[in-house]
């Protein structure tokens, strides 16, 4: 996977809900509504928001898996160095979140981006400005999977994004004509960052 495919998801996690307003949204409250839709869309918009947070559920349970796995790393156990320490407070500190949240849809929104926060700037950071401990964390971070659970979310958004297509052509004779529009534009698009953030405005917006 290419660097940039991985700071996707990051973007995705942190720059998406500030397009809609982040203060303003409440994930569990999308869900009322999209449960509560009573237009032709429903299907589609149950559909998407299931698989969306299935897919974040997912990706967090690994997250936090390969969290612990990291912090019981001999090396890093070994490792004091500032930056090393400041990784597994942050590490540490996700975990907890994890541990003492109710893994609710809103919650786990807010882990994913707590969890990009920590990996995302070693995979952007150009690797003649990384320091010895931001290549070792790197390394840490490789070695447990980090970026292997990057991929597979990738690998599976897509997956559902052409169910998600099949099941809006179900319906798409009884869908408005924005909608329509919509899903035309959405088929067009092969970026996955395009493509989740579209999908999830859909969500937000026609919910």
């Amino acid at each position: 996977m290419r660097t940039y495919e991985i700071f996707a998801i990051y973007l995705i996690f942190s720059l998406t809900p500030t397009t809609f307003g982040r203060n303003t949204i409440n994930f569990n409250d999308v869900e009322e509504q999209v449960l509560s839709n009573t237009t032709p869309r429903k299907p589609v918009l149950v559909y998407a928001f299931d698989n969306l947070s299935s897919l974040g559920k997912e990706y967090i349970a690994r997250g936090v898996e390969i969290s612990r796995n990291i912090l019981k790393d001999e090396e890093l156990i070994a490792n004091d160095k500032p930056e090393v320490e400041t990784f597994k407070n942050n590490l540490k500190q996700f975990v907890e979140k994890y541990d003492n949240s109710r893994r609710d849809v809103q919650d786990i929104w807010i882990l994913m981006e707590n969890f990009g926060d920590i990996w995302q700037k070693y995979y952007k950071m150009p690797k003649d400005e990384k320091s010895p401990e931001a290549k070792f964390i790197l390394d840490i971070l490789n070695k447990y999977g980090c970026e292997s659970n990057n991929r597979e979310f990738i690998n599976k958004f897509h997956v559902f994004a052409d169910g998600f297509i099949a099941k809006f052509e179900e319906s798409k004779d009884q869908m408005d004509k924005g909608s329509v529009a919509w899903l035309e534009e959405f088929k067009a698009s092969t970026e996955f960052s395009k493509k989740f953030a579209a999908v999830l405005e859909y969500v937000i917006i026609m919910g």
